[in-house]
């Protein structure tokens, strides 16, 4: 593991940006969201509220640990090599 690649640094804050908004919210959530209508009634708005929040704080969660681990493959590493061997 003491190989390190280099990258090179191409895309701006707006790539980013949506990039990240695309992997949060995905496709998934326009055919759900008729589901959970049918079934929660207005209690469903609620739901969506929360889940909502909850995927806020896991993207400011992955903003804080990029910004403290600034590699690639981080998250990944640091888990599965703890003590940097």
């Amino acid at each position: 593991m003491t190989i390190q690649g280099k990258f090179k640094k191409q895309l701006t804050l707006t790539d980013l940006t949506f990039i990240g908004l695309g992997a949060i919210f995905g496709s998934g959530w326009l055919f759900a969201a008729s589901h959970v209508a049918s079934i929660a009634g207005p209690a469903g708005i609620y739901s969506w509220l929360i889940g909502g929040f909850a995927v806020l704080l896991l993207g400011i969660v992955y903003c804080e640990l990029g910004a403290a681990l600034p590699r690639a493959g981080a998250s990944f590493v640091t888990r599965c090599f703890p003590t940097g061997n």
